[in-house]
């Protein structure tokens, strides 16, 4: 085990070795005859070299680089031998100041186990994750293997808002991609640094701090400076950056490469990451070795010595420059089963084996650490795991913080449940699994799958978020603090794949968890989820031409999509329901009548300005997403609000898509049009009392709260009762007038995962009919309730492309997210002054394509009276008909669906004498006429078909 000797003490406590005082010599072994040097001492602790005189386990000390080369050009073999403990450090050879400012060392000399040790004051020792150890003359090292391999630290201290900083590394590649970074200093905008990999090239970048890439408030940007361009596989290179505030500096091997003008300070927060940019991105694929990072610049000759100091043994190239180290033994302490499945854990807390019964098949793709937990800001390392009965206690490094898990055997499903964390704890993933490359996945439904097994990991309790990345992808269900860590679960699926649907059946009907007969696990086969909608905007006094739009097109839904008078209270409009809420119902009985069912559209938690939550007297349960505090006192005529913290970037406009220009202080609303982001931090330019909302005096020292807004409105406070008055106002509609189907748009609006969820799932809850149910937001939880998904908004050019496009994704739909697909919302389009008219060969395709897949559509831009946007709209709903009722009847056969399924195969459908329906090929060909004089007047076409009658 190579260790490499630091000129300061060890701390204590610790088993870091130090530099010998002596001579050369062999503790358990005779002593060298070479002469006593009094200084240039080396040291390093051999792992059963038996070369010169040394034995298992002897400590050698030798003197300076030359006796180094010596004793391994003396091994016949080194590979035989234990080398990696065998390798030696000249920190003596540097310079006294090459350690000042060191905050991070990762010298990889471990050789064996999950962490690597940090070597600094800092003590920030690292999870090994996937990466193994290797040997070679230069001692000991991690390999990557290009797939999910990578070293993960917590924060680095003393690095953010520093202008100045160095990162060391030496890195032997043996591929090159798109990006396995080498080192990943934290987020990566706002802020981060990077060594950065593209293709065979290797630079060094900052971003901006504070400032987000994307974000039209915001001035991002990055710079860097190239360390090679076009790197050779099978060699080693050493990488160092120092950053000195305005200058970026590279080097290569010691030597200077490029200089590059970075006038920001270090932008950094969030973990360290050696070998990988971010979860489901490429990672390293070869040796890194030796990795250092300082809060200050190094000089050009303190970088000279440490290249000198530390690329003994780095000349081997190719298959000679290394060699695996064995893994220890992996064994479980602890296997948990259901009828379809065995997991097994280890003492080291890792998930080690995941198997499907029915196959065999080994899921997992590596061990996997089955939890990860963030303590003061800092990603927990050192995990060590006991079994006590169904009970796993996971402890965290050195500092006594823990976690239980309880695991409960179902007959379809595991459960995890967390029943102790210490209040330290900020966020624990209580599972993790890596699994082996799928080709479906989808964090909606929580589920990995292929054509033969798949394992789905859900959520049981709201607070619960799940997610699933990656082409190996990662499970993970996670727990914060926020909103509380104890008693969060989740429930592991592993089966085939004819099992799956029924399992998670069993689970929904045995766990607390929303459970609808038409969403979630039942969703992809309810018949009432197969028929399409039409988009409309019925009333009362045309309820009749509605009904007969619906039945030309052949839809079973009539879709009620602006009925409201005001989003948050949601009254019927009194211009379409004159009799209020009884005109309402009495509008969707007379749908029943007709045969077709009815649904509501709703922007879920959207409150617009004119409702009487907005003005004139603002609720104070409005959600906001930024809080300050008034340093100056306004009177009534002041236009601008100055505040104690700095503003984050917030919009300066008032816009549809934009995140809102609005300040709520007391009961007033007040718009602004600029931010200073320097002091005196403020809004300026404001107009007050918006919204109809009463301007009035505020006091120095009172809050500011910046709206959150999106679509135009405002949200609801995620925590507040608020969300349970949108909620009962939205399902008083549904279940008084007797709706069948519920769109929850904007729901993205709310802001975070779990505000969207419960948003949604309060409206769902008070639903006291079934729902057919769709969303803008296809979140994890609310797939309990969820019956299709897929809903684009419409295209205006490329009508066929946006159809196959659209098609192409249907497996992800069905097959990953488990629930019903529907190939709308498409639109009967009009001619406009920046797009055409939809021709009846295009609706013809997207008709054909809908039957062909079976999927349900949706269609907008159908006008009931006066001039349509597109004179043949009737001709096309009458198409659409057909091809719909033949749809819903499965009348063609599953082979002339296949070839239907074509993509740019075009079809005619028509109705021979016999009253048989048929699909003729068809093909539209397509010829431009510049002139009349140029030739293109006339042109020949031909028939691609065989003889028709």
């Amino acid at each position: 085990m190579r260790r490499r000797c630091s000129p300061r003490s060890a701390p204590t406590g610790t088993s870091r070795p130090t530099c010998a005082p002596t001579s050369a010599r062999c503790r358990s072994g005779s002593a060298t005859s070479r002469p006593t040097r009094p200084s240039r001492r080396w040291s390093a602790r051999s792992g059963g070299c038996s070369t010169r005189g040394c034995s298992t386990s002897s400590l050698c000390y030798l003197h300076g680089r030359e006796e180094l080369v010596a004793v391994m050009q003396a091994m016949p073999q080194w590979s035989g031998c234990a080398v990696a403990a065998v390798i030696l450090v000249v920190l003596a050879a540097l310079p006294a100041r090459a350690q000042d400012g060191l905050v991070a060392h990762w010298a990889f000399d471990d050789g064996s186990g999950p962490v690597a040790v940090d070597a600094s004051p800092s003590a920030l020792d690292a999870d090994v994750i996937g990466a193994r150890w290797v040997k070679g003359l230069f001692g000991t090292a991690l390999w990557f293997d290009g797939q999910t391999s990578h070293v993960q630290a917590g924060q680095v201290p003393g690095l953010d808002g520093s202008d100045e900083m160095t990162i060391s590394a030496w890195v032997y590649w043996e591929g090159g991609g798109r990006y396995p970074n080498i080192i990943t200093g934290g987020q990566w905008s706002p802020g981060g640094f990077l060594v950065f990999v593209t293709d065979q090239n290797c630079q060094f970048r900052m971003g901006r701090p504070g400032h987000r890439a994307g974000d039209p408030n915001s001035q991002w940007g990055e710079g860097g400076a190239s360390f090679i361009s076009g790197f050779e596989a099978g060699r080693w290179y050493h990488l160092v950056a120092s950053f000195k505030r305005p200058t970026i500096a590279t080097y290569l091997d010691g030597k200077p490469v490029t200089k590059g003008t970075w006038d920001h300070p270090v932008g950094y927060s969030g973990d360290l990451v050696i070998g990988r940019w971010n979860a489901g991105s490429a990672c390293h694929m070869g040796l890194i070795d030796d990795v250092r990072i300082y809060n200050r610049a190094l000089a050009p000759d303190e970088i000279v010595a440490l290249h000198q100091a530390t690329s003994t043994g780095r000349d081997a190239t190719g298959a000679q420059a290394y060699e695996l180290l064995p893994e220890p033994e992996v064994k479980p302490i602890a296997t948990f089963t259901t009828r379809d499945c065995a997991l097994q854990v280890d003492e080291l807390g890792r998930v080690i084996s995941l198997i499907e019964k029915s196959t065999g098949r080994e899921l997992l793709l590596d061990p996997t650490q089955m939890v990860a937990a963030r303590v003061n800001g800092q990603s927990a390392s050192r995990i060590r795991c006991r079994i006590d009965g169904n009970r796993l206690t996971f402890s965290f490094g050195r500092d006594g913080v823990s976690a239980a898990v309880r695991v409960e055997e179902k007959r379809d499903y595991l459960a995890f449940e967390v029943i102790e964390a210490d209040e330290s704890i900020e966020s624990l993933s209580f599972l993790q699994l890596q699994l082996k490359p799928m080709p479906l996945r989808s964090a909606m439904s929580g589920a990995a799958r292929d054509d033969q097994v798949g394992a789905c990991l859900r959520a049981l309790t709201i607070d619960t978020r799940v997610q699933v990345g990656g082409a190996s992808p990662m499970l993970t269900a996670t727990a914060t603090r926020e909103y509380g860590i104890v008693g969060t679960r989740a429930g592991l699926i592993v089966c085939a794949i004819d099992k799956l649907l029924p399992s998670l059946q069993a689970l929904v009907n045995s766990e607390n968890v929303p459970k609808s007969k038409l969403g979630g696990p039942w969703a992809r086969h309810a018949e009432e989820n197969r028929g399409s909608y039409l988009f409309s905007d019925v009333g009362e006094a045309d309820v009749d031409d509605w009904i007969a739009l619906a039945n030309r097109g052949g839809f079973t839904t009539v879709h009620f999509s602006s009925w409201w008078k005001t989003l948050g209270h949601y009254e019927p409009s009194p211009r379409l329901f004159p009799n209020g809420m009884a005109g309402l119902k009495a509008t969707v009985d007379r749908i029943h009548e007709a045969g077709l069912r009815a649904g509501m559209h709703t922007l879920t938690g959207c409150i617009q300005p004119t409702d009487e939550w907005v003005s004139p007297v603002p609720d104070p349960r409005l959600a906001a997403d930024a809080t300050y505090t008034l340093i100056e006192p306004m009177d009534e005529t002041s236009d601008a609000i100055y505040v104690l913290e700095k503003p984050k970037r917030h919009d300066t406009i008032w816009s549809y898509a934009g995140a809102g220009n609005v300040i709520r202080i007391g009961n007033e609303l007040i718009h602004y049009s600029t931010i200073s982001y320097e002091e005196p931090y403020g809004f300026l330019k404001c107009t007050r009392g918006a919204f109809g909302t009463a301007v009035s005096a505020h006091e120095k020292g009172v809050k500011a709260d910046h709206l959150l807004q999106r679509y135009i409105a405002f949200y609801p406070d995620e925590r507040s009762t608020l969300v349970g008055e949108v909620a009962d106002r939205i399902a008083q509609a549904y279940n008084e007038c007797g709706f069948d189907q519920i769109y929850q748009d904007g729901a993205e609006g709310m802001g975070g995962w779990r505000s969207m969820e419960v948003m949604r799932t309060a409206i769902y809850e008070r639903l006291k009919r079934p729902a057919t149910v769709e969303a803008s937001a296809w979140g994890h939880w609310s797939w309990y309730f969820h019956s299709r998904v897929g809903a684009w908004d419409h295209s205006k050019w490329g009508f066929r492309i946006s159809q196959d496009l659209h098609c192409a994704d249907l497996p992800f739909y069905r097959d990953a997210s488990l629930l019903q697909a529907q190939l709308g919302w498409w639109a009967v389009n009009g001619p406009g002054p920046q797009y055409r008219a939809e021709m009846p060969e295009e609706m013809e395709y997207f008709c054909a394509k809908v039957m062909a897949n079976d999927a349900p559509m949706s269609l907008q831009g159908i006008g009931r009276l006066g001039k349509p946007a597109n004179a043949r709209m009737l001709e096309y709903l009458t198409m659409t008909g057909w091809y719909e009722r033949l749809r819903l009847a499965r009348y063609f056969s599953d082979a002339v669906l296949n070839r239907l399924r074509k993509p740019g195969d075009d079809y005619h459908l028509r109705q021979a004498e016999d009253g048989r329906w048929e699909l003729l090929p068809s093909e539209f060909a397509t010829h431009v006429v510049t002139g009349l004089d140029d030739g293109t007047d006339a042109w020949l076409t031909q028939n691609p078909h065989a003889e028709q009658p």
